[in-house]
């Protein structure tokens, strides 16, 4: 390649091209038709070519601003127990009373899986309105339910046939 050609090429860009097993072929801009490398040759060395001057990319801008004042993170609230019932069948809990307007129950169903055949925990208010279904599962298992409502006072209406169950209530202190 004469030098015309190589600083040509190296105006051009370069391309990187692996080729054969291993051996790897530099080629420069586009070279001629009569130039190309035919399938499957490998091309052993390669020349020294001035290296690339690169403009530097410009900043990217950002997608989020920030305010002058820093935020103060958000307080987390730890989850206070409110009562934990278990059982083997259908019943109710006693009430209980909720001090936040978010908080959760957590159960768990046990027993024999080919034996066990439904769970579901229905919320009730104070005054035997339906607020919330927190659980309806088929077979053992375990899940964590999140009530959104007024503080106040509640009650959990349990269906279950031929499981063991565990419920555990807690609020946002």
């Amino acid at each position: 390649m004469t030098q015309k050609k190589k600083l040509w090429a190296a105006a051009a860009g370069a391309v990187l091209l692996l080729v054969g097993a291993g051996s790897v072929v530099v080629k420069f801009g586009v070279a001629p038709a009569e130039e190309q490398l035919a399938p499957g040759s490998v091309q052993q060395s390669v020349e020294a070519l001035p290296p690339l001057a690169l403009d530097p990319a410009p900043a990217p801008t950002p997608a989020v601003s920030h305010s002058a004042t820093p935020v103060e993170p958000a307080r987390l609230s730890a989850w206070r127990p409110i009562g934990t019932w278990t059982g083997d069948g259908s019943s109710e809990t006693e009430r209980f009373t909720t001090a936040g307007s978010e908080w959760r129950i957590t159960w768990r169903t046990t027993g024999d899986p080919r034996k066990v055949c439904a769970l579901g925990i229905y919320v009730y208010d104070s005054a035997g309105t339906f607020v919330a279904l927190a659980a309806l599962r088929q077979g053992v298992g375990s899940d964590t339910s999140y009530v959104r409502a007024e503080p106040g006072e509640y009650y959990l209406s349990v269906i279950s046939c031929a499981s063991d169950w565990e419920i555990a209530v807690e609020d946002r202190s």
